[in-house]
């Protein structure tokens, strides 16, 4: 504020819909995933296919979180993408090598990016 308090409100930047909406607001959906993700590790629920209900649980979570401080389904959306790519980081097998290259092409197709 203290940057733009002399520009007429036109001439300040906006929420242009995406950026906004996806990178400030991934912060507390990310909390959230790790929290969720924690806790189901400490009741040893974790498994690790895609589509369980364990994941959905976990995106459910983070989307929900992301609705507390945005409105916008494409954050909302994005949420649970980011949230089962932490699951997977967190998760992961660490014996088999490129571990997280089919999570983030998973990420990558479910956010149009391929």
């Amino acid at each position: 504020n203290m940057v733009f308090h002399k520009k007429d409100p036109k001439d300040c930047p906006d929420n242009d819909g995406h950026n906004v909406d996806t990178i400030d607001g991934l912060i507390l959906p990310t909390i959230t995933a790790l929290a969720e993700t924690a806790g189901q590790l400490h009741r040893g629920n974790v498994v690790e296919r895609e589509g369980n209900n364990n994941i959905k649980h976990i995106q459910m979570a983070a989307a929900r979180t992301a609705a507390v401080t945005r409105s916008s389904s494409i954050l909302e959306r994005v949420s649970e993408v980011w949230a089962e790519l932490i699951h997977a980081a967190i998760t992961r097998d660490v014996t088999t090598g490129n571990e997280m290259e089919q999570p983030l092409s998973n990420a990558a197709r479910a956010l149009g990016l391929n």
